[in-house]
């Protein structure tokens, strides 16, 4: 018989050391995975963060509606913007409710009563003064609103 048969090895019979090896492979593999969901953890975290800071950087840029507030035309016609899409056209005889979106440079103006016709100005605020551009539904030309001191 040959020395090299009789001779155990660590497959044929467990011994303290193949014991110890299978543990550390146990706990390496344990600590992989324990990095591994940290990583993870802190991945979906900084991907939260940097969501959030996109949300609040595009609505801190949007700003606030320039519309919002009340504009004078003449003495027989104001138009009041509530800053969420609805507003009211004063004249001195009636008072027509409508919505408004404004896209741009171009605001949309949509009446609640079909008396009035619905429009498109294109628009731009320079301090108090609200310069409208007729477009489709109006007669054209350009208007100089002015905003009241509140």
């Amino acid at each position: 018989m040959n020395n090299e048969q009789a001779r155990p090895t660590s497959q044929q019979t467990p011994s303290a050391a193949s014991g110890k090896e299978d543990y550390r492979r146990y706990i390496a593999r344990k600590r992989r995975q324990r990095r591994k969901q940290r990583r993870l953890i802190l991945c979906a975290a900084a991907l939260l963060v940097l969501v959030l800071l996109i949300v609040l950087l595009v609505k801190g840029c949007s700003g606030s509606d320039p519309l919002t507030g009340t504009w004078d035309y003449d003495s027989n016609t104001t138009y009041q913007f509530d800053g969420k899409g609805s507003g009211e056209m004063l004249l001195t005889s009636a008072t027509y409710d409508f919505s408004y979106q404004v896209k741009g440079d171009r605001l949309f103006i949509d009446f609640s009563n079909e008396a009035a016709r619905d429009c498109t100005y294109t628009f731009s605020v320079n301090d108090n003064t609200l310069t409208l551009t007729g477009g489709e539904g109006t007669i054209g030309g350009t208007y100089e609103l002015h905003r009241q001191e509140e």
